[in-house]
């Protein structure tokens, strides 16, 4: 997970879903010199998990994500659920933008 919360906040949410244990790494603001839209909290991920970001795909819904991926060769699949218009995520050209996290998974693991 490479998020805009802070680790501590982004730990809690994570684990009052009960999907912590899904997550191999969380890296925050805290964690890098230059938070998104940089790429390098997206880079420091991919090196966590001994992955070339251009294996990997982010799933993000605000328009700096989308920057952040494109700028860290990744996959992008923006989600309409942020604060950011489709308008405004079709504009900075991800990968595909839908509507929520399940069309996100379906449309990753060849389902959509």
């Amino acid at each position: 997970l490479a998020t805009s919360k802070r680790i501590d906040a982004a730990e809690k949410l994570l684990q009052h879903l009960g999907v912590r244990d899904h997550f191999h790494s969380c890296i925050g603001p805290e964690n890098v010199t230059h938070p998104k839209p940089h790429p390098e909290p997206l880079l420091l991920t991919a090196e966590r998990l001994g992955v070339a970001p251009a294996e990997m795909a982010y799933i993000g819904d605000m328009h700096f994500d989308v920057v952040a991926a494109r700028d860290a060769g990744m996959r992008c699949v923006a989600l309409t659920t942020g604060y950011a218009s489709r308008a405004e995520l079709e504009s900075l050209e991800p990968e595909v933008v839908l509507d929520s996290l399940d069309e996100a998974c379906a449309y990753l693991l060849g389902e959509g």
